[in-house]
Order: structure tokens, then C-alpha cells, then sequence
């Protein structure tokens, strides 16, 4: 009890020494950033007074005011928040979790992390003091923790592990980030999975394939999260696995794994989780994709390429339905007319390929088409997740058109 009337003590010391950035020129060098490291070092030890903390913290807050644009000083204020998160948490009695009266702190944190983004910081030495990469990537990895941890806890942390999370850009701090969501203890977290989804959609569009590591960081946790049950549902599944194979697929290029950080083991247990789950490996981007007008089908120069083939895989799944899919075990007088319904329009198909003088290349066609949509390969949103005709159905219209095929081939001069 002591020490939590302490610890409450401090917060208004604390908040009493962060006032408005000075008019008056400030200097943000080397010299304030070592004096800032130096404390942010002291904070660390278990001796450390609640009031040389509170004047410190209180300090270094300023420091951040006087200093917005000066990297190490954003990140040297952001690992002064992480310090005292963590005295916060040390004074809460056993049992009550982290607080959510905690979370404001981790959020200061996130945005001095942000805020260093104008200002990467890079390798000083100064009066023999020296600051490398990996001093403020720890402090960068450790906020991620924090936020992604507290978001765990139910706590509304900060916008980029919100459903709604703001624009970010690419670069070395924003990729650190991602590191710490794909780190071992964040990476089953779903908030980390949030979080690297707004951090592989910042780096996805780069040129530089070297900014693409968080779409195979995004791709490990997706596994992970699958694996763990933490990502549950056929629809989720498949969804998110298909979005990992988007992400490995871009991230590997041409090249094979081992490569960069997908290896060969991470492959494999993709490949597993796929075939475990029964997903098609076919990516297809609906929203890329222009459609061959239905008049066009089998026109010469259209029939039987792939353009044509997808548009009708297309129309095809617009036709689909739950009912005919026979979801939720329906009665057979009601699957049927549904799927008497399907065959018709596959039918009229046929017809249109035979007016047209296609019905052989038609067939072919149409055959392909039936294969793609059977398979789950192209789909629309609507009934990606739906299960194909029954195999009984699937097999009879392939082994109508064999047939017919036949016939016109014995027909062919």
C-alpha cells in the first residue's frame, strides 16, 4: 500500500515538469541526447529513488517537447515511458494484471517511437559515450512488446493494433517494429498480427526488396497463429493462409527458400498447413482482374485462353449457392432444384460455344472453368468459402461434355 501511495506521488511530480515547448532556441545535440542516455541508463537501477525517477522522467519529457524532431531523444523518451510502465507495474499488487490506467504510458511510448521515424537515429559517439542501433531497437522492440502485450490484456492501447490503424511509411524504425511483433513471446499475439499487417502494407509497395522482411515476418506469424489456434475458422484459415502466400510469394520473388529470413522449415510447415486445411495454392486478385465480356467467350482469339477461362470460373460462382453447396445438410428436395439450376446454366453455356462454332475448344474451355471453380482457385468473395458441387455432380457434366466432344470429333472431316 506504501509503495502504490508513492508510486501516485510520483505521477504528479512527473506531470507537474512537462510544460510547453520553450519559445527560446534549445540545444538537441550530442550533448543533450548523452545526458538523456545517461539518465535513461541511472533509471535502471533498482536504487533509483521515486524522486530521482519522477525528476528525471519529468525531465526527459521535456527534452522530447524541446526536441520533436531529434531522433534519440524521441526513443530515449520512449524508453523512459517503458521504465516506468514497469515501476508502475512492480507497485501493483499481485494478481491485478496490468492496468489499463497503465496503457496511456505505453501509447506516449509508441508515438516518441513514431516520432523518431523524421529522425532515424544513427550511431553517435560522443565524449566517449557511445549509441549504436542496437540501443534504440531494444527500445523499440521492447515498446512493441508493451503494446502488444497491454492489447492482449483488453486494453485500448493505441490506434496501430486498433481495427483502424493509421498510414504508416517504411523504414528502419517502422521494420524494427515489425521485428518485435514477429519476436518469439509477441508472435501468437493477435494484436502482433494486427500490427504487422499495418507494417507489411506499408512496405509492400517499396522497391527495395530489402524493406520487405515484415511480409515474411507477417507470413510466420500467421502460421503461428494457426498452428496455436489462435486464428480459428475455415473461412479465417483460409483466408489468412491464402494472405500468407501472397506475402511469402512477393517476399521470395524468384528465388527459392533458404532465402533472407524464409527457410526451407518455414516453408514446409506452410506447405503442410495447406494441405492440412485444404487450400488452393492458386492466388488470384479479383480486383486486378478484367473480365472478358460473356458475348466474347468463345470468339476467335478468346476461346480457350486464360482471361476467358477465369470469366467463366467467375460467372460460374456467381451462380453458386449455399443451397445447391448443400450447407447446413438442407433436404435433398431443396439441394436439387438449386443444382438442377447450376447445370442449366452450364448448359446454356455449351450452347452458346456450339452457336458460335466452338464446340469442341468451347467444351475444353468450360471443362477448365468447372476444374477452377471446383477446386476453390477462382471464386468471388461471396462463395470462396462455400464447398464445390458434390463429386457426383462434378464428374457427370465433366463426362457430358467428354462425351459430346467425342461425337463432334467423329464428326470432324
Amino acid at each position: 500500500m506504501h509503495c502504490s501511495v508513492r508510486i501516485a506521488g510520483l505521477v504528479l511530480v512527473a506531470m507537474l515538469g512537462v510544460g510547453p515547448a520553450l519559445a527560446s532556441p534549445f540545444d538537441c545535440g550530442p550533448n543533450r541526447i548523452v545526458k538523456g542516455a545517461k539518465a535513461y541508463n541511472a533509471l535502471g537501477q533498482s536504487t533509483v529513488s521515486d524522486q530521482a525517477f519522477g525528476e528525471h522522467l519529468a525531465e526527459i519529457r521535456l527534452d522530447a517537447k524541446r526536441c520533436p524532431e531529434t531522433g534519440w531523444v524521441q526513443i530515449i523518451a520512449a524508453g523512459v515511458e517503458l521504465k516506468w510502465v514497469k515501476r508502475l507495474e512492480a507497485a501493483t499488487p499481485p494478481g491485478e494484471g496490468r492496468k489499463a490506467s497503465h496503457a496511456r504510458y505505453i501509447a506516449r511510448a509508441i508515438d516518441h517511437i513514431l516520432a523518431a521515424q523524421q529522425d532515424i537515429p544513427e550511431r553517435l559517439n560522443h565524449g566517449g559515450f557511445n549509441l549504436t542501433y542496437d540501443d534504440w531497437a531494444g527500445i523499440v522492440k521492447e515498446g512493441t512488446d508493451a503494446l502488444t502485450s497491454y492489447a492482449e490484456a483488453g486494453h485500448d492501447v493505441h490506434p496501430l493494433v486498433s481495427d483502424a490503424p493509421p498510414t504508416l511509411s517504411c523504414n528502419y524504425v517502422t521494420r524494427t517494429m515489425a521485428t518485435g511483433a514477429s519476436a518469439y513471446n509477441t508472435i501468437r499475439r493477435p494484436s502482433s498480427l494486427r500490427l504487422l499487417s499495418t507494417l507489411a502494407d506499408a512496405c509492400r509497395g517499396s522497391a527495395e526488396f530489402t524493406d520487405w522482411n515484415p511480409l515474411a515476418q507477417r507470413a510466420k506469424a500467421i502460421m503461428r497463429q494457426v498452428e496455436g489456434g489462435q486464428i480459428t475458422g475455415q473461412k479465417d484459415v483460409h483466408f489468412y493462409l491464402r494472405e500468407a502466400l501472397r506475402d511469402v510469394s512477393q517476399y521470395l520473388g524468384e528465388k527459392e527458400p533458404p532465402y533472407g529470413l524464409w527457410q526451407k522449415t518455414d516453408q514446409a510447415n506452410l506447405d503442410k498447413l495447406f494441405e492440412q486445411h485444404g487450400v488452393s495454392r492458386r492466388l488470384f486478385d479479383g480486383a486486378a482482374f478484367t473480365e472478358v465480356p460473356r458475348a466474347d467467350w468463345f470468339a476467335p482469339g478468346q476461346v480457350g485462353t486464360e482471361a476467358a477461362t477465369v470469366s467463366i470460373a467467375l460467372e460460374l460462382s456467381r451462380h453458386w449457392t449455399p443451397l445447391a453447396a448443400g450447407v447446413g445438410n438442407p433436404p435433398a428436395e431443396e439441394t436439387a432444384p438449386a443444382r438442377a439450376a447450376f447445370r442449366a446454366l452450364v448448359a446454356v453455356m455449351t450452347t452458346e460455344a456450339d452457336a458460335a462454332g466452338q464446340g469442341i475448344a468451347g467444351r475444353l474451355m468450360l471443362n477448365d472453368a468447372l476444374a477452377l471453380f471446383q477446386s476453390g482457385d477462382i471464386r468471388t468473395p461471396e462463395t470462396a468459402d462455400l464447398p464445390g458441387m458434390p463429386n457426383w455432380l462434378y464428374e457427370l457434366m465433366l463426362g457430358v461434355h467428354a462425351n459430346k466432344i467425342a461425337e463432334l470429333q467423329g464428326e470432324a472431316p
